[in-house]
């Protein structure tokens, strides 16, 4: 009989998506406590809607990704994933 080990699975998985085009990621750079990438999010904001994130950025300043996590992450709990997914969120 086969031994399988979890650790190889993720491997395939892993290696099947990098395959598709998925980008594989840095883990220090997850935020376990807001369950964010933060620096994705922000690259991910400023590429799709650079001209709300500038006009966040003129309002709130240095506070603006300090703003936008707080807004999300209540957003979140309150709408659930899919619920931000399909309407959004507001700072």
């Amino acid at each position: 009989m086969a031994s399988y080990k979890e650790a190889d699975f993720e491997a395939a998985v892993e290696r099947e998506l990098i395959e598709r085009g998925y980008l594989r990621g840095n883990a220090a750079d997850f935020d376990a406590e807001l369950a964010l990438i933060p620096n994705e999010l922000f690259a991910f904001l400023e590429t799709s809607q650079a001209s709300v994130v500038a006009q966040l950025r003129k309002e709130h300043g240095a506070s603006f990704e300090t703003a936008v996590v707080d807004a999300l992450t209540k957003h979140l709990k309150s709408q659930g994933t899919l619920g931000v997914l399909r309407h959004g969120f507001k700072v």
